[in-house]
């Protein structure tokens, strides 16, 4: 006689970790793996790659083999090494370049971009995106907004934020209007023009820039 086994199965949902939750998970596979990270590189690691903790294991343990596996600290110099670079990451590298009126590193990165398969429409897009959140931060700033009240309204990740309080310093609001005027421009003549792809996102740096 078999008797007949009744087993309950119970789906399991994981709530995907956010905030300082996220940067707690983080730091705690670090330590798993006898390594101690910097806030900074903990920060870095999530604003490349999201929230995917399958992701985010991966990248841990790229970091903490790089530079040295004897290494008992990681860096963001080191996670910036590790990482996968995405085209979120290379983003923020572009736009600091153009920010900073670097011509040769904001092309440098505009063409790793392409050369790594970015659609050209898509890397307007999020240059749009990110030259978006800069007025913003830099309008709700002028109306009295403390830093973290627009973090949080405008729901922007702290790392990101910080990057975006640096960046803006170097553009008034007419100057990121104008910019993403540029943009829209571009994204038209991506569309609608026969002229090369690279060329329009080069000149369209190159104005930005030259304001």
């Amino acid at each position: 006689v078999f008797k007949k086994l009744q087993v309950k199965v119970s789906a399991v949902s994981f709530e995907h970790l956010k905030g300082s939750a996220l940067n707690k998970w983080l730091k705690e596979r670090f330590e798993s793996m006898g390594k101690k990270a910097d806030a900074a590189a903990v920060d870095y690691i999530v604003s490349c790659c999201g929230s995917d903790l399958s992701v985010l294991e991966k990248e841990v343990e790229k970091a903490c083999l790089y530079p040295s596996p004897q290494a008992r600290k990681v860096t963001v110099e080191d996670v910036k090494e590790a990482v996968s670079q995405t085209a979120a990451a290379v983003i923020f590298d572009l736009v600091d370049a153009v920010a900073g009126k670097k011509v040769q590193d904001a092309l440098r990165y505009l063409r790793e971009m392409l050369a790594s398969g970015e659609a050209p429409v898509l890397i307007v897009f999020m240059l749009a995106r990110h030259f978006r959140q800069m007025l913003a931060v830099k309008s709700l700033l002028r109306e009295g907004l403390s830093g973290e009240e627009i973090r949080s309204r405008l729901s922007v990740h702290p790392y990101v934020f910080r990057k975006i309080i640096r960046q803006i310093k170097n553009f008034s609001e007419d100057k990121l209007e104008n910019a993403l005027k540029v943009l829209l421009s571009v994204d038209v003549g991506l569309k609608n023009s026969y002229a090369p792809d690279t060329y329009l996102l080069e000149m369209a740096i190159l104005e930005i820039i030259n304001f």
